[in-house]
C-alpha cells in the first residue's frame, strides 16, 4: 500500500474506533479472554458482543474492521484464511479468519 493510502487508511480506523469506544473496549476485552491459537472471523466477533451500530450513524459498523485491522497491525492477530460467511445475508461470500498470537 502506497504511503497516502496508509494515512488515510490509520485515519479512517481511529475515526471508526473514536466513534465507538465502548464497544472497542468491549472487543478488546472479548480477545484477551480467547487463547492463543483461537481462530475467529469478524461474524465471530460479532455475535459475541454484537455491532457497533448506533441510530442515524453512518458507517458505524466499519469499527468491526477497524478493530480487527487494529489487532492486525499490532501483531495481536494475523489472517489466516479465508471462510464463507455464515451470515445468510452474505449469500456465502468468503471473508477473513483471523488467528490470535
Amino acid at each position: 500500500m502506497n504511503p497516502k493510502a496508509e494515512q488515510l487508511a490509520a485515519i479512517g480506523i481511529q475515526q471508526a474506533l473514536a466513534a465507538r469506544p465502548s464497544w472497542s473496549q468491549l472487543a478488546d476485552k472479548w480477545l484477551l479472554q480467547q487463547r492463543k491459537g483461537f481462530v475467529f472471523t469478524s461474524e465471530d466477533l460479532t455475535n459475541e458482543i454484537g455491532y457497533p451500530t448506533e441510530e442515524n450513524s453512518l458507517n458505524s459498523n466499519n469499527a468491526v474492521g477497524a478493530k480487527i485491522r487494529t489487532w492486525a497491525n499490532a501483531g495481536i492477530t494475523f489472517r489466516s484464511s479465508f471462510t464463507k460467511s455464515n451470515n445468510e445475508r452474505s449469500h456465502g461470500r468468503l471473508i477473513a479468519e483471523w488467528t490470535k498470537l
